[in-house]
């Protein structure tokens, strides 16, 4: 485990680690990130301590292979019917969290995830919304990546530095 990873694993309690990111029937494929990384589980009892009634459902942080980049993902699950500005303050709750356990670094790769079920059709309103938003994490910016539950994290990562 890198240095930069276990200062965030310290203020952590084991039992809001995780080995999945799977929600109510939704769930994203993180076996393919790189393997120094934590899946926070951010509804985990340790996490009420924030008192924040909003709260997205994961906060992923890992150490590109390169060791150049750390990435911080706050992830929200849903499986059903959504409103997008609930899904924006859940996701910037989860930021709010990765301030608290983040240590600053200009080398992190903020990317907000929004998981949901293609299936479900989003009213226009909502896409313009989640895609218009931008979320910032230590002066750094990114819109909501919209994927699908089931979805490899790493392909949407792998996309996403292909274009930075």
């Amino acid at each position: 485990m890198t240095k930069w990873i276990s200062r965030i694993a310290q203020k952590v309690s084991n039992e809001c680690l995780s080995q999945q990111c799977d929600k109510d029937g939704c769930s994203l494929k993180t076996d393919r990130l790189p393997p120094d990384r934590l899946i926070i589980d951010l509804d985990c009892c340790d996490a009420e301590r924030h008192h924040d009634k909003n709260r997205c459902d994961y906060l992923i942080v890992a150490e590109a292979e390169d060791s150049k980049s750390h990435w911080v993902l706050p992830v929200e699950l849903k499986s059903g019917g959504f409103q997008a500005s609930s899904v924006v303050k859940q996701i910037q709750a989860g930021v709010r969290q990765a301030r608290v356990l983040v240590p600053v670094r200009d080398s992190i790769v903020l990317v907000p995830i929004l998981a949901h079920r293609r299936k479900k059709r989003m009213h226009k309103n909502d896409v313009k919304l989640l895609r218009a938003t931008e979320i910032t994490l230590f002066g750094k910016k990114n819109k909501i990546t919209l994927v699908e539950c089931g979805d490899d994290l790493k392909k949407h990562l792998d996309k996403l530095n292909r274009r930075r």
